[in-house]
C-alpha cells in the first residue's frame, strides 16, 4: 500500500516538469546502470565514440570540422557492408539487431544520422527523463545560439540504439549532415505519408529477417509515399542528395586505415526510411565503378561544434504519443523503483531525527504558501510520533520520519488563501526535499527569499565604479544606466566590481535572473540618493553619488588600493555619465504642497477612465489639452520624460503601482490616506474617525433568549444551547429548534435627536424616511426629517418608539400627548378648520371608552397615556394606548 507521503516516479515526472533539477537519483540510478553521467553525455555530440574508439573519433571529427581532403580514388579497405533500414520508432533494437550482430561481428555500426543527433540520444537515453518516459528537446548549443536540435520521445529507436552500442562497446559513427529545410507546398502532408509508412515498417518488421527482406519492405513502402500523385518532386531530389552525402561518407569511413589491421572487418549500416530507395544502390555504385566517384561524391560540409542541453517536452506537442518497448526505459523504471524504495528504508538515529524534525518546522516557516505554520510543539510532535512508530516497528526510517511530520504538522500549518496547493501537498513537497534530499519543486518556489543586506558606503563605491565603467564599455557618449536591457545588465552585473560588491550583500550570492537584480542594485541606489533618473527610461549619477565616489576613491588611493591613474579613469567616467534633469541636475520630485494636488488629479482622471489601470500616455495628453484650455498646470506635467520621473517618485512613495512596462499605472490605497490627510487635519479626522466607526449595536451576552426563526447564525449562544441539552439529556438527533440560545441584541449607543436632511426627489414619502433614522435615535429618542418643499422645506418629526405614527398635511404628529400643553388648544382649533375629520392611527382599536365632549366645549387634557381622535360625528375621543399606558410622566421625553 502507498503512503500519500512517499515518494512515486510520477512525483519525480511531476517534478521535472516544474523544472526542478534531481542530480543526486540521476546519478545514482546511472551508477546502478553503469552508465555514463549527463555532464560527459552533453559535453560532445562524439563522446560515445571517443570513449570506444579514440582514433576513429579523431578520423570522423575530420568531417565535422569540413577539412578532410584525402585523395577520393583511393580503395576502400572495408568492402563487407550490411544496409538494414530502420524505423523511428516502435521496435525493439537489441531483439532487432542481436541477430546481425551475432552473425557479422562488426567493427562498428554507421547511423544514416547527424553527429548531433546522435549525440542527443546517447544523452537522452542515459538520463532521468528517459528513465520517467518524458519527452525532450535536445539541442547542440553554444553560448545563445542553438544550431541543431532534436526531439526525443520513448521508444524511439537513435535512443535505444545509442545506449545499446555503449553497453555492447560497439562504435557508433554518424554519417549524415545536418539536415536541410526546403520549402515546398506538401511539407505537412509528406511528414504525415512518412509518419504512415514508418508506423507499418514497424509492425510488419519481424526480428530474425534478412537484410535483404527488410530493405526491399522498405523501399516498397517509400515507393507508395512518392506514387500517391502529388508533386513531391522537391523532396524526392532532397532525399537523393542527403542520400549521397551519406554514401560519400560511408566511403571515408571503408577508407579508414585502422579497418586495414583487422581483417575481415564489416560495417554494419543503419538507413533511415526515406533513404531506402536510393542509399543501399548508391552505396554499390561507389564500391564498384569507381570512375563514378567525381560525379556523385560530396566533400564533407562543416558542421557546429558546442555542448548539448535538453529540457522536459509536454507529451501534448507530440503527435505520435508514448510507445511502449520493452528496452532500457522499463530496465530504468525498475531500478528507479528500488533506489526510491531504498532511499525510504534508510535507518535513522535519533539525532538525526532530531535535526530533521526540526529542519522540516524550519521549512514551514520560510514557505512562500504557508501563511501560519506550526510553533515548537509541532517539532516536538514530530519527534515523540517517530519515536513511537519506532517502538512498535522496530526502528525508525526515513519514511517512518515523513509520516510522523504529516501527522504532527498537518493541521498545524495553513496554507495562504488564494492558493491552489493544499497543505498537505506543501508538506509533501518539504518532506520530499529535507528527509528523502528529494525536491519536488524549484528551491525558489520552496523557499521565500530574504531581504539583502544593505550596501556598505565601501560596497556602493564599488558598485557605482562598476555600473559606470561597464556604461563607458558597453554604451555610447552621454547614454545613461538603461532601466529595460537585458544584455547590458548581464555585463553590468558580470563585471568584477560589481561582483566583488555584492558577493556578501545578497543571500546566496549572485542569482540567475540578471536584469532582476540589476533593477534592484539601481533602485537601492536611487534610494540612497547616489542616482537619479536621467529619463524616462534610463538612469545617471547624482551630484550626491559624485561626491560619495570621490571621496571613496581617495580613501581607496591612501590605501593603495587604486593607482592615481585608475582614479582619475573612474572619476572621468562619472563625469561622463549625464546630468540629472532639471536646473542645474536638481532632483526631479513632487513637492510636499502639491502631492495632495496631484494625487487629486490622479484619482479624478483615473475615475473618468472608469478603468483599474490609467495610461500614462493619456495623461500625458490630459495635462497638455488642459494646459491649451488656459489651465494652470506644472511644466513638469506636460513634458513627457519629467511626468514619467514623477509617477516614478510615487511609485516610490507607494502611492502608485507600475505595470505593463511602466507605461501604466494605478492608485494605491496610501494614496487615498494620503489625500484625506491633505485634506482634513488630523485632530479632525481622529475625531470624524471615532464618531463614524463606532459601532452601531452590539450584542449584551448577558441576556439570552430562546433561538427565534430570523436570528442570525453568529448570534447562537453554543455555551448555553450545550448546558440545556446536557440537562434535558437529549441524543443529537432529538435536538431541535426550541433547544437553541440566542444572545439578545440591543443598541450600544444613544442619540437624543437625529437630523435627516433629505435631497432627493424620489423620497416622497416622509415617514419611510424617518422611519431608518428613529431606530438610529433609539427608544426614546426623536428624529427631525427636513424635505425640500413649496416654501421652502418641511420638517416633521419621528418617534423612535412610534415610526409609523400618523401625521397631517403639515408633518404634525397626532401624538397630541407628545405637545406642549399650551400649543395644544391651538393645534387643535387649526386643524378642526382645515381637516374636518382625522383618521386613526395605523393599527390603532377603535376608542371603546371616553366621555363625549361638546363641539363647543374647550378640549382638556387627556390623562397621560391616552391619545385623541374623532368619531365620525366629529365628536373627539380619548382611548388609552396600550404600548404607553404604563409610562410614568418622568419617563416621557419632554419636546424636541
Amino acid at each position: 500500500m502507498v503512503s500519500p507521503i512517499d515518494i512515486t516516479r510520477e512525483d519525480l515526472r511531476l517534478a521535472l516538469w516544474r523544472g526542478t533539477r534531481l542530480p543526486d537519483v540521476e546519478q545514482a540510478l546511472l551508477k546502478k546502470l553503469k552508465g555514463p553521467l549527463p555532464e560527459e553525455t552533453a559535453a560532445e555530440p562524439l563522446y560515445l565514440l571517443r570513449r570506444l574508439s579514440p582514433d576513429l573519433a579523431s578520423y570522423v571529427s575530420q568531417w565535422l570540422e569540413g577539412t578532410y581532403a584525402e585523395n577520393v580514388s583511393r580503395t576502400a579497405t572495408v568492402t563487407d557492408l550490411t544496409f538494414i533500414p530502420y524505423p523511428c520508432r516502435g521496435i525493439n533494437v537489441k531483439v532487432y539487431l542481436a541477430p546481425f550482430i551475432r552473425k557479422l561481428q562488426p567493427a562498428a555500426i554507421a547511423i544514416d544520422a547527424s553527429a548531433a543527433a546522435a549525440g542527443a540520444a546517447l544523452h537522452y537515453g542515459f538520463s532521468l527523463l528517459y528513465a520517467l518516459k518524458i519527452p525532450a528537446r535536445v539541442g547542440l548549443c553554444e553560448g545563445q545560439a542553438c544550431y541543431e536540435e532534436s526531439i526525443f520521445q520513448p521508444g524511439d529507436f537513435l535512443p535505444e540504439l545509442a545506449a545499446y552500442c555503449y553497453r555492447s562497446r560497439l562504435p557508433l559513427v554518424p554519417l549524415a549532415a545536418r539536415p536541410h529545410l526546403i520549402s515546398s507546398l506538401y511539407q505537412k502532408t509528406y511528414s504525415e505519408l512518412l509518419a504512415s509508412a514508418d508506423n507499418l515498417f514497424a509492425e510488419q518488421a519481424k526480428p530474425g529477417g534478412s537484410e535483404q527482406a527488410l530493405g526491399k519492405k522498405a523501399a516498397r513502402l517509400m515507393n507508395s509515399v512518392f506514387s500517391t500523385g502529388l508533386d513531391l518532386n522537391l523532396e524526392r531530389e532532397n532525399a537523393i542528395n542527403e542520400a549521397c552525402y551519406t554514401v560519400s561518407r560511408l566511403l571515408d569511413l571503408c577508407r579508414y586505415e585502422g579497418f586495414a589491421k583487422a581483417k575481415g572487418s564489416t560495417v554494419l549500416v543503419l538507413y533511415s526510411l526515406p533513404h531506402a530507395l536510393d542509399l543501399p544502390s548508391l552505396a554499390k555504385t561507389f564500391l564498384d565503378k569507381k570512375a563514378l566517384y567525381g560525379e556523385i561524391y560530396k566533400f564533407p560540409e562543416p558542421q557546429e561544434q558546442g555542448s548539448l542541453r535538453m529540457a522536459p517536452l509536454d507529451v501534448c506537442e507530440l503527435s505520435g504519443g508514448e510507445h511502449t518497448v520493452p528496452g532500457l526505459s522499463g530496465e530504468m523504471e525498475k531500478v528507479l523503483d528500488e533506489l526510491l524504495q531504498k532511499r525510504m528504508r534508510e535507518e535513522l538515529s535519533p539525532d538525526e531525527v532530531d535535526r530533521l524534525a526540526s529542519a522540516i518546522a524550519g521549512a514551514t516557516r520560510h514557505h512562500p504558501l504557508i501563511a501560519r505554520p506550526g510553533g515548537v510543539r509541532g517539532t516536538l510532535a514530530t519527534r515523540d510520533i517517530a519515536q513511537a512508530y519506532g517502538l512498535l516497528r522496530g526502528r525508525v526510517t526515513r519514511r517512518t520520519l515523513a509520516e510522523a511530520a504529516g501527522i504532527a504538522l498537518c493541521h498545524r500549518n495553513q496554507a495562504s488563501p488564494g492558493e491552489d496547493a493544499s497543505i498537505a501537498e506543501i508538506l509533501k513537497s518539504i518532506i520530499s526535499r529535507v528527509v528523502y534530499a528529494i525536491p519536488l519543486f524549484p528551491e525558489a518556489q520552496e523557499h521565500a527569499p530574504g531581504s539583502s543586506r544593505p550596501l556598505t558606503p565601501e560596497e556602493i563605491a564599488r558598485a557605482l565604479m562598476g555600473l559606470t565603467d561597464a556604461a563607458v564599455r558597453q554604451l555610447g557618449p552621454g547614454e545613461g544606466l538603461p532601466l529595460d536591457n537585458p544584455g547590458f545588465a548581464e555585463e553590468a552585473m558580470n563585471h568584477p566590481l560589481v561582483q566583488q560588491a555584492l558577493k556578501d550583500a545578497m543571500e546566496k550570492g549572485l542569482l540567475n535572473n540578471m536584469q532582476q537584480n540589476y533593477q534592484d542594485l539601481l533602485k537601492e541606489l536611487e534610494d540612497r540618493g547616489y542616482l537619479d533618473l536621467s529619463g524616462s527610461s534610463d538612469m545617471t549619477m547624482s551630484d550626491e553619488g559624485q561626491k560619495h565616489l570621490k571621496k571613496s576613491l581617495e580613501e581607496m588611493l591612501a590605501t593603495g588600493e587604486i593607482t592615481a591613474e585608475e582614479l582619475a579613469k573612474y572619476l572621468n567616467n562619472a563625469k561622463g555619465m549625464p546630468k540629472p534633469p532639471g536646473a542645474k541636475g536638481d532632483k526631479i520630485s513632487i513637492p510636499p504642497k502639491a502631492l495632495g494636488e496631484m494625487l487629486a488629479e490622479l484619482m479624478d482622471f483615473q475615475h473618468q477612465g472608469r478603468s483599474q489601470t490609467s495610461s500614462l500616455e493619456d495623461l500625458y495628453v490630459h495635462y497638455t489639452l488642459s494646459e491649451k484650455k488656459g489651465l494652470e498646470v506644472s511644466q513638469q506635467k506636460i513634458d513627457y520624460e519629467k511626468l514619467k520621473i514623477l509617477i516614478h517618485d510615487l511609485e516610490k512613495k507607494g502611492m502608485v503601482a507600475l505595470g505593463e512596462g511602466g507605461k501604466r499605472f494605478t492608485l494605491s490605497s496610501l494614496a487615498l490616506g494620503k489625500l484625506l490627510e491633505k485634506l482634513v487635519k488630523r485632530q479632525q479626522s481622529q475625531s470624524l474617525e471615532r464618531r463614524a466607526f463606532k459601532p452601531e449595536m452590539e450584542i449584551d451576552k448577558s441576556d439570552v433568549r430562546r433561538f427565534r426563526t430570523g436570528d442570525v447564525f453568529r448570534h447562537i449562544s453554543v455555551r448555553h444551547s450545550l448546558r440545556r441539552l446536557m440537562r434535558k439529556g437529549k441524543a443529537i438527533d432529538d435536538i431541535n429548534r426550541s433547544d437553541l440560545r440566542s444572545f439578545e441584541k440591543r443598541p450600544s449607543q444613544q442619540l437624543d435627536v437625529a437630523i435627516c436632511v433629505d435631497v432627493s426627489a424620489s423620497m416622497k414619502d416622509h415617514r419611510g424616511a424617518g422611519k431608518g433614522s428613529a431606530r438610529q435615535a433609539g427608544p426614546g429618542g426623536h428624529c427631525i426629517v427636513l424635505q425640500p418643499g413649496a416654501g421652502g422645506g418641511a420638517a416633521h418629526r419621528q418617534d423612535a418608539a412610534h415610526p409609523c405614527s400618523r401625521h397631517d398635511h403639515e408633518g404634525r404628529a397626532v401624538h397630541q400627548h407628545r405637545q406642549r400643553p399650551h400649543l395644544r388648544a391651538a393645534h387643535t382649533a387649526q386643524r378642526e378648520k382645515q381637516q374636518p375629520q382625522v383618521h386613526r392611527a395605523h393599527n390603532r382599536r377603535p376608542a371603546q371608552r371616553g366621555a363625549h365632549r361638546g363641539a363647543g366645549r374647550k378640549p382638556r387634557h387627556p390623562p397621560r397615556g391616552l391619545l385623541l381622535a374623532r368619531d365620525k360625528h366629529g365628536a373627539e375621543r380619548t382611548h388609552r394606548h396600550p404600548a404607553r399606558a404604563h409610562r410614568s410622566r418622568e419617563n416621557q421625553p419632554q419636546g424636541y
